[in-house]
């Protein structure tokens, strides 16, 4: 398979959610960027400029809610990752942001995370 220039960030606050997809979408060639943190999501958004992010609506104690509020008016967009089923995540504010581009519940299937990575970055 040829070499992807799109970038990913996986900006989840689980280590074995981050390997998971890491693994899932390096098979396929995307550049993968992590983050766990909503301070280091925010500085490698600003760094690295990735193609779309992945990104979980709980960060430990703070919110994914709070990484859209800092991001306002980007026009990367965004996966939304929860365990929380999708009327959860628009109670939580999340769904008030154009960036969003769908919602993947946990636990996530292999092939959900590709199909809706690939239909995002190809629209």
């Amino acid at each position: 398979m040829a070499e992807n220039s799109k970038s990913i960030l996986i900006a989840d606050d689980d280590d074995l959610i981050c390997d998971l997809l890491t693994f899932v979408l390096e098979s396929e060639n995307y550049k993968i960027i992590t983050a766990h943190t909503v301070e280091d999501i925010i500085k490698k958004i600003k760094e690295k400029e990735p193609d779309l992010m992945l990104l979980d609506l709980t960060l430990g104690e703070r919110s994914g809610v709070e990484v859209l509020k800092e991001i306002k008016g980007t026009k990367m967009p965004v996966l939304m990752l929860s365990g929380y089923d999708e009327k959860q995540i628009k109670e939580a504010g999340a769904d008030k942001f154009d960036c969003i581009k769908g919602y993947l519940i946990k636990p996530i299937m292999p092939d959900a995370v590709s199909e809706a990575v690939k239909k995002i970055l190809e629209s």
